[in-house]
């Protein structure tokens, strides 16, 4: 169940200020010691994250602030279900990619143990792990974990799009039929795939199952007991109702299935009990009985590669960042209805983790847990706290004049669709909602806060990215013949790839939000641009013995095709938002 949208505001208001009534449920719990220091930070993220989960339609959210070696406040926001209790601080989350971090101190146990070397080949291991490598350097366990492997991202058995289930050791044999990318240590390449190898080493060398080495030699130690890898009866039944959410369909339930990639992705959680990984990361004394020392955790928040590769992004797991100039740790989740924030400052003793119960909402996630971290750093440092910007509803008509496709006259193109009295952009690989700020206009939705621009009514011109943007009725052309039979969609009901063409490129939109132009390499094979969750892989379309083609082979990955809808399917998906986009 969706939160109920916000009164009506004036149709020019162009921001919200943070003085709503606080009309969503909310749950909160201080420290056993509470530290009233923090009221006014509270106060100032209460009202925040109320006004956000009403003005975005957000379900169940929760959040919890560490300083030093405590909680200092949590709190649970919306409901959890549609019919039961509220969210709270003891509401479980799939949190994703922050399992990864965990699977990693699995991993460091057993280096501390001295049964495994981070810069060790990891076949040493897993002798029958055989991608094919054309590059002379080994894999270790220090580059899986680290994101340096070279490593397809998904595997083709078990990864993110399988609903299965398969084992970890299935999962992890289905990469035999892949090929190294990149020399490994040479490139940052993100890969759910890598961590999973780094889990059956883990698997292997305990000579136990994964998720319970893992719940007796980590999760047990770090006191986390509503947290389970294999969730149990009591945890998901303090799930709350998650959502699945695209510009273009309506939104569905989440699905629930283990994923075959399950050190990586596959962790139940709370913000309280991941709090307390937070309060290890952030001490000088970790607990004796998680068998790592300080030493050892401190290097995995440092970059994971001796030879400081340029652009490197990772510790081992740890995301390495910074806020305002100061070093931080940690990472984010995103999985089937749910998203998490991660995120500590060492130096500073403080951190933050936030869940909410909607697909991919991390820039929302992000956005709470910064400003979090930002007023705790301020009230510590008895300056003023932050004010946060925040957006507004477009005025009535605003939608429909907006909408159009619009050209910067350097060969660039933006489109404006509308749906009722809500505007989405789409510029490049992204899309965002159009809302009112207080000097103009902003993408502001779950995914993305920002870019501003600004928009003239009388001659329809927009201004973004330091740029003059156009209204142009230059329509698209039809489909390249050669492009005709491989147009439509792949995949499953719970996670749809569209392939389109758009003024003559073809284009995929991948996990329902990531849209990339393809490079044509050659009959049926098509290559992902530099950047994205995809870079250095293809998508390769194969075909059966009439000719047909059957699947959509994206980075490893088969997904079948899709009966036709019935409709253009050389057509963007982004025009079912609203059919007749153009104004009027």
């Amino acid at each position: 169940m969706l939160i109920p949208s916000l009164p009506p505001l004036s149709s020019r208001l162009r921001a919200i200020a943070l003085v709503l009534p606080l009309v969503l449920t909310i749950s909160d719990t201080h420290a056993a010691d509470p530290v009233t220091d923090y009221e006014p930070v509270i106060t100032r993220l209460e009202s925040f994250i109320t006004a956000e989960l009403q003005a975005k339609q957000l379900p169940a959210a929760s959040i919890a602030l560490v300083a030093d070696d405590r909680v200092v406040w949590s709190a649970g926001f919306g409901p959890a279900k549609q019919e039961g209790p509220p969210a709270s601080v003891d509401t479980t989350y799939r949190v994703g990619s922050v399992s990864k971090l965990f699977n990693a101190l699995a991993v460091m146990r057993l280096v501390a143990e001295g049964k495994v070397d981070l810069d060790e080949d990891v076949r040493t291991y897993l002798p029958d792990f055989a991608p094919q490598n054309p590059f002379d350097k080994p894999i270790t366990l220090r580059l899986l974990m680290s994101h340096q492997s070279g490593l397809v991202r998904e595997s083709p058995l078990g990864s993110y799009f399988d609903a299965t289930s398969p084992t970890i050791a299935a999962t992890v044999a289905s990469l035999n039929d892949t090929t190294v990318l990149l020399e490994p240590g040479s490139k940052t390449k993100y890969s759910n795939a890598a961590v999973t190898v780094a889990g059956l080493v883990v698997e292997r060398v305990s000579g136990q199952p994964y998720s319970q080495y893992v719940q007796r030699a980590v999760l047990e130690p770090l006191g986390m007991g509503s947290s389970s890898f294999r969730p149990t009866e009591a945890i998901n039944a303090r799930l709350p109702d998650a959502w699945m959410w695209s510009f273009h369909s309506d939104p569905f339930p989440a699905p629930t299935f283990d994923m075959g990639i399950l050190p990586a992705g596959n962790l139940c959680s709370t913000v309280t009990d991941l709090s307390k990984m937070l309060i290890v990361m952030l001490g000088d004394q970790p607990p004796a009985s998680l068998g790592i020392d300080r030493a050892l955790l401190d290097s995995m928040i440092r970059p994971a590669s001796p030879d400081s590769v340029a652009g490197h992004e990772y510790g081992i797991a740890f995301r390495l960042g910074e806020l305002d100039g100061r070093p931080t740790f940690g990472h984010g989740g995103a999985v089937y209805g749910y998203a998490t924030q991660f995120k500590g400052l060492r130096d500073e003793k403080i951190g933050v983790v936030v869940a909410l119960a909607q697909d991919c909402a991390n820039g929302e996630t992000n956005r709470i847990g910064d400003y979090a971290l930002r007023l705790m750093l301020a009230h510590r440092a008895g300056e003023p706290l932050p004010e946060i910007s925040t957006s507004g509803p477009l005025a009535a008509g605003e939608a429909k004049q907006m909408a159009g496709r619009y050209t910067n006259g350097s060969g660039q193109a933006i489109e404006i669709y509308a749906k009722g009295e809500r505007a989405f952009l789409k510029h490049g690989h992204w899309m965002g909602e159009l809302r009112c700020a207080s000097d103009g206009y902003l993408i502001d939705d779950v995914l993305r806060h920002g870019p501003a621009l600004q928009w003239d009514g009388a001659d329809g011109v927009i201004l973004l990215d330091g740029k003059e943007w156009r209204p142009t009725d230059d329509e698209n052309a039809a489909c390249p013949p050669e492009w005709r039979e491989l147009v439509g969609e792949y995949g499953w009901d719970h996670n749809v790839m569209y392939i389109y063409e758009d003024h003559g490129r073809l284009r995929s939109l991948i996990e329902w939000f990531f849209d990339y132009p393809l490079t044509e390499l050659g009959e049926d094979a098509f290559a992902f641009p530099d950047s994205g969750l995809y870079h250095d892989e293809k998508v390769v379309f194969r075909r059966n013995e009439h000719g047909e083609i059957t699947h959509a082979v994206a980075g490893g990955v088969a997904f079948p095709r899709r009966p036709s809808s019935g409709a253009d399917d050389s057509a963007s998906p982004y025009a079912r938002i609203a059919p007749d986009r153009q104004a009027e």
